[in-house]
């Protein structure tokens, strides 16, 4: 699947795998995230709050433990 597909159109068990195998990282997938809530929030309303310091923390830490576990000899 092209990365530049509408990830929020893709299931999660899609993006997991994208994201384990290395295709897609999750700070990149925060952000196509973030930058669809930019753009929809304001009509909808549906996100009232968010920890996006803590969620971009997490979201560094994944991407550096997939970095690790892809470099582990198998």
């Amino acid at each position: 699947m092209p990365i530049e597909q509408d990830l929020g159109l893709s299931s999660a068990t899609a993006l997991a795998s994208m994201t384990r195998s290395g295709e897609l990282g999750s700070v990149e997938l925060l952000e196509h995230y973030l930058e669809r809530l930019g753009r929809l929030n304001g009509d909808l309303n549906a996100i009232v709050t968010t920890d996006l310091d803590r969620a971009g923390d997490a979201a560094l830490a994944a991407d550096a433990l997939s970095l690790i576990h892809i470099s582990e000899p198998t």
